[in-house]
């Protein structure tokens, strides 16, 4: 097994200058050590047998539990625009959220 890539403080002041994020030179060898650790333990699991193992996006087999989409009581349109705070003929009036034109 190829042997686990070590990262220096140095390396982790470089990517800190390049990701903009503030760290000191005293935090730097502490940090090091922590993504030691995590390159460490990724090693490990490189070495993991997992044959036969069906791949997987959650370790749970949650499905999700739809109901049926069947239509039931309607509410009157008087009834729901007496609950608008605002109207405007047979509409609700909603603030404006988004400037006409222009791009994002």
């Amino acid at each position: 097994m190829p042997e686990t890539p070590q990262i220096g403080p140095d390396a982790v002041l470089k990517v800190a200058k390049l990701s903009r994020l503030e760290v000191g030179e005293g935090e730097a060898p502490a940090i090091a050590a922590k993504l030691g650790a995590v390159l460490k333990y990724m090693e490990g699991l490189k070495s993991v047998d997992v044959e036969g193992v069906r791949p997987m996006t959650h370790p749970d087999d949650e499905v999700n539990r739809l109901a049926e989409d069947e239509p039931s009581g309607v509410l009157e349109r008087d009834a729901f625009l007496a609950m608008a705070p605002e109207t405007m003929g047979p509409f609700v009036r909603v603030p404006k959220v988004i400037d006409g034109g222009g791009s994002a």
